[in-house]
């Protein structure tokens, strides 16, 4: 975000503080070879807000 000065960013980020975050575990599953070296994969989750649905993409890399 651009701002001219730091006073313009107290209203946007003056309530980081108050943010809410979830920390989730996930296990993917396939057959044996399917998840190769340097193997990768994306998809997104859907998280009900009060504001509504947000859509939230991730991307997965395989070592």
């Amino acid at each position: 975000m651009f701002a001219a000065d730091a006073r313009q960013l107290i209203s946007p980020f003056g309530t980081l503080g108050n943010l809410t975050y979830y920390r989730t575990c996930w296990t993917a599953k396939t057959d044996r070879d399917a998840f190769g070296s340097r193997a990768w994969f994306w998809s997104s989750i859907q998280v009900n807000t009060p504001e509504g649905k947000v859509s939230v993409p991730f991307y997965v890399a395989v070592q």
